[in-house]
C-alpha cells in the first residue's frame, strides 16, 4: 500500500513513518518548518511543500490509499503569537487534503486533533469521550472545526475518517 503522511517529519509523524515504511511506500508531505526527525529509507519519499498549496497536496496524493493528516502549525508560543496562521494552516490544509481525497478517490483520512478541544476540563479531571467540548485557543478551535468538517465529508462523500485527540505525547 501507499500512504501519505502530512506533517510526517515531525515527532508523531516520524514514528508513524518509521513503522509504516517497513512494508509500504510512504510519502511524507512536510514543509520542514520545525526541522525533520525522519530516518530515511528507500520506502520513503519526502515532499518539502506547504499544506496550504492545493496543487502540491493534490499531486502528492496521487496513488495513495490512506492519508494520515498530521500537518499543523505547532508550538504553544508560536500558536499564541500567530492565531491566524494557526487557523489557516488547519482549515486550508484540511480543505486541500479532503478535496485531494475526493479527486483521487482516497477513502480514508486519519486526522490528528487535540485534547485541547475539551478546554480546561482536561486539567481538572479525567476526560470521558462524551464530555462537552469547549475549545478556547485558536489551535483547539481550528481542530474542532476540522473534526466537524470531516464528519460532514463522511456524510456527503463517504470518506471514512477518524480524529485522534492527542493529549501529551512524549518518548524517544
Amino acid at each position: 500500500m501507499k500512504y501519505i503522511i502530512t506533517g510526517g517529519a515531525g515527532f508523531i509523524g516520524s514514528h508513524l513513518v518509521e513503522k509504516l515504511s517497513i512494508d509500504n511506500n510512504v510519502i511524507v508531505f512536510d514543509n520542514l518548518l520545525r526541522g525533520s526527525k525522519l530516518v530515511k529509507n528507500k520506502n520513503i519519499k519526502l515532499i518539502d511543500k506547504n499544506i496550504k498549496n492545493y496543487n502540491d497536496v493534490k499531486n502528492a496524493m496521487s496513488g495513495c490509499h490512506t492519508v494520515f493528516h498530521l500537518a499543523a502549525f505547532l508550538g504553544v508560543d508560536e500558536v499564541a503569537k500567530n492565531p491566524i496562521e494557526t487557523m489557516e494552516t488547519e482549515s486550508i490544509g484540511t480543505f486541500n487534503v479532503i478535496n485531494s481525497c475526493i479527486e483521487h478517490k482516497i477513502n480514508k483520512i486519519i486526522y490528528a486533533s487535540t485534547s485541547g478541544i475539551y478546554g480546561k476540563v482536561d486539567i481538572d479531571k479525567a476526560v470521558q469521550e462524551d464530555f462537552q467540548v469547549s475549545p478556547s485557543s485558536s489551535y483547539a478551535i481550528a481542530k474542532r472545526y476540522n473534526e466537524i468538517y470531516l464528519k460532514s465529508i463522511y456524510l456527503e462523500h463517504k470518506i471514512d475518517n477518524f480524529s485522534l485527540r492527542y493529549f501529551n505525547i512524549y518518548g524517544p
